[in-house]
């Protein structure tokens, strides 16, 4: 299996993020963090979902559920698309836990490109 993450900004975008498991494009491309939930045995891709942490006052939360809700030997990939600074505090602790690390960019039209796993610690 092989994933990549992909943001390109053009001239006449405000950004887009592209999340790629073995060449096939699996983002669901939503403004905010757009997260595909992969197994890390088989490949296969469990879920896709897009948290519109620009627009959605909630969204924050819902990312943090969301992610919370994931165990197991799982790939977690997240990409911003657009803009996701404004609402995504409350999923900061999730993303951690993850394996994201500070500072976890928060800047207005930031990127952000991640690849995260959700069972143990691998040695």
């Amino acid at each position: 299996m092989r994933v990549a993450t992909t943001l390109i900004k053009k001239p006449e975008t405000c950004g887009i993020a592209y999340t790629y498991v073995d060449g096939v494009d699996k983002s669901p491309h939503g403004r905010g963090h757009n997260v595909v939930v992969v197994s890390a045995s088989t490949g296969d891709v469990l879920d896709a979902k897009a948290f519109d942490t620009h627009g959605d006052e909630n969204a924050g939360k819902n990312l943090r559920d969301f992610l919370n809700s994931i165990a197991g030997d799982i790939i977690v990939l997240v990409t911003i698309q657009d803009e996701g600074s404004k609402y995504v505090t409350d999923a900061e602790e999730a993303l951690k836990r993850l394996g994201a690390t500070d500072p976890i960019l928060k800047d207005f039209r930031g990127s952000l490109a991640f690849v995260g796993y959700a069972g143990d610690a691998m040695d």
